[in-house]
Protein backbone atom coordinates (compact mmCIF):
# COMPACT_ATOMS: atom_id res chain seq x y z
CA UNK A 1 0.00 0.00 0.00
CA UNK A 2 2.70 2.91 0.49
CA UNK A 3 4.54 1.59 -2.76
CA UNK A 4 1.83 2.95 -4.25
CA UNK A 5 1.31 6.14 -2.71
CA UNK A 6 4.88 7.01 -3.43
CA UNK A 7 4.66 5.88 -6.68
CA UNK A 8 1.06 8.05 -7.06
CA UNK A 9 3.21 10.89 -5.30
CA UNK A 10 6.00 11.03 -8.03
CA UNK A 11 3.89 10.56 -10.77
CA UNK A 12 1.76 13.88 -9.75
CA UNK A 13 4.82 15.54 -9.17
CA UNK A 14 5.72 14.32 -12.80
CA UNK A 15 2.80 15.97 -14.31
CA UNK A 16 3.12 19.31 -12.68
CA UNK A 17 6.37 19.78 -13.54
CA UNK A 18 4.94 19.10 -17.18
CA UNK A 19 2.52 21.76 -17.05
CA UNK A 20 4.60 24.19 -15.49
CA UNK A 21 7.23 23.69 -18.51
CA UNK A 22 4.70 23.96 -21.31
CA UNK A 23 2.94 26.91 -19.53
CA UNK A 24 6.40 28.89 -19.65
CA UNK A 25 7.81 27.37 -22.84
CA UNK A 26 6.29 30.34 -24.76
CA UNK A 27 7.70 32.88 -22.73
CA UNK A 28 10.61 34.97 -24.06
CA UNK A 29 13.47 36.09 -22.11
CA UNK A 30 14.70 39.82 -22.73
CA UNK A 31 17.94 40.05 -24.09
CA UNK A 32 20.77 42.41 -23.49
CA UNK A 33 23.43 41.92 -26.53
CA UNK A 34 25.78 43.39 -29.22
CA UNK A 35 24.76 42.00 -32.15
CA UNK A 36 27.37 39.46 -33.84
CA UNK A 37 25.69 38.98 -37.24
CA UNK A 38 23.39 40.28 -39.83
CA UNK A 39 20.38 40.55 -39.25
CA UNK A 40 20.12 40.96 -35.51
CA UNK A 41 16.89 40.12 -34.25
CA UNK A 42 15.39 40.62 -30.41
CA UNK A 43 13.01 38.71 -28.91
CA UNK A 44 9.00 39.36 -27.82
CA UNK A 45 10.46 40.70 -24.26
CA UNK A 46 12.19 43.98 -23.51
CA UNK A 47 15.31 44.04 -25.26
CA UNK A 48 18.80 46.06 -25.10
CA UNK A 49 20.35 45.75 -28.55
CA UNK A 50 23.66 47.01 -29.65
CA UNK A 51 25.18 47.32 -33.13
CA UNK A 52 28.07 44.88 -34.34
CA UNK A 53 31.61 46.48 -32.76
CA UNK A 54 33.62 48.05 -35.80
CA UNK A 55 33.52 50.72 -38.18
CA UNK A 56 32.05 50.16 -42.15
CA UNK A 57 29.74 47.38 -41.24
CA UNK A 58 26.00 47.81 -41.50
CA UNK A 59 23.28 46.77 -39.12
CA UNK A 60 20.72 45.55 -39.72
CA UNK A 61 18.53 45.43 -35.91
CA UNK A 62 15.22 44.49 -35.26
CA UNK A 63 13.59 45.01 -31.70
CA UNK A 64 9.91 43.19 -32.49
CA UNK A 65 7.54 43.61 -29.20
CA UNK A 66 7.81 45.85 -26.03
CA UNK A 67 10.11 48.76 -25.34
CA UNK A 68 13.47 48.19 -27.01
CA UNK A 69 16.71 50.46 -26.85
CA UNK A 70 18.47 49.84 -30.09
CA UNK A 71 21.53 51.02 -30.08
CA UNK A 72 24.08 52.24 -33.27
CA UNK A 73 25.70 55.42 -32.19
CA UNK A 74 28.87 53.39 -31.41
CA UNK A 75 30.72 52.78 -35.12
CA UNK A 76 30.50 54.73 -38.11
CA UNK A 77 30.94 55.23 -41.81
CA UNK A 78 27.93 52.11 -42.10
CA UNK A 79 24.44 52.16 -42.74
CA UNK A 80 22.00 50.87 -40.05
CA UNK A 81 18.36 49.61 -40.11
CA UNK A 82 16.77 50.47 -37.22
CA UNK A 83 13.29 48.60 -36.41
CA UNK A 84 11.67 48.56 -33.19
CA UNK A 85 8.29 47.05 -33.70
CA UNK A 86 5.94 47.25 -31.10
CA UNK A 87 6.10 49.06 -28.68
CA UNK A 88 7.56 52.44 -26.75
CA UNK A 89 10.98 52.08 -28.24
CA UNK A 90 14.69 54.03 -28.43
CA UNK A 91 16.44 53.68 -31.15
CA UNK A 92 19.40 55.72 -31.34
CA UNK A 93 21.62 56.29 -34.80
CA UNK A 94 23.49 59.38 -34.15
CA UNK A 95 27.00 57.93 -35.11
CA UNK A 96 27.97 60.82 -37.17
CA UNK A 97 26.88 59.45 -40.69
CA UNK A 98 24.11 59.68 -42.59
CA UNK A 99 21.63 57.54 -44.57
CA UNK A 100 20.68 55.45 -41.52
CA UNK A 101 16.91 54.64 -41.14
CA UNK A 102 15.23 54.44 -38.33
CA UNK A 103 11.10 53.22 -37.78
CA UNK A 104 9.84 53.08 -34.55
CA UNK A 105 7.29 51.15 -35.71
CA UNK A 106 4.07 51.21 -33.26
CA UNK A 107 3.58 52.74 -30.21
CA UNK A 108 5.37 56.01 -28.85
CA UNK A 109 8.69 56.00 -30.16
CA UNK A 110 12.10 57.77 -29.76
CA UNK A 111 14.63 58.04 -32.47
CA UNK A 112 17.72 60.18 -32.52
CA UNK A 113 19.72 60.46 -35.41
CA UNK A 114 22.29 62.60 -38.01
CA UNK A 115 21.48 64.82 -40.59
CA UNK A 116 20.69 62.84 -43.64
CA UNK A 117 19.22 59.62 -41.43
CA UNK A 118 15.40 58.90 -42.59
CA UNK A 119 13.01 58.19 -39.85
CA UNK A 120 9.06 57.00 -39.89
CA UNK A 121 6.73 56.27 -37.11
CA UNK A 122 9.00 58.11 -34.60
CA UNK A 123 7.15 60.77 -31.88
CA UNK A 124 10.72 61.48 -30.14
CA UNK A 125 13.82 62.85 -30.75
CA UNK A 126 15.45 64.49 -33.00
CA UNK A 127 13.79 62.77 -35.97
CA UNK A 128 10.50 62.92 -34.18
CA UNK A 129 8.24 62.56 -37.16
Amino acid sequence: MQRGKEVRKVAMLAVVVAVVVLAFAGVALAVNKTCTKDPCRGTEAKDTLREQTEDGVDDNISGRKNADKIDASGYEDDVDDLRGGSGNDNLDAEDGDPDDVLNGGKGTDTCNGDNGDDSENCEKGNLAD
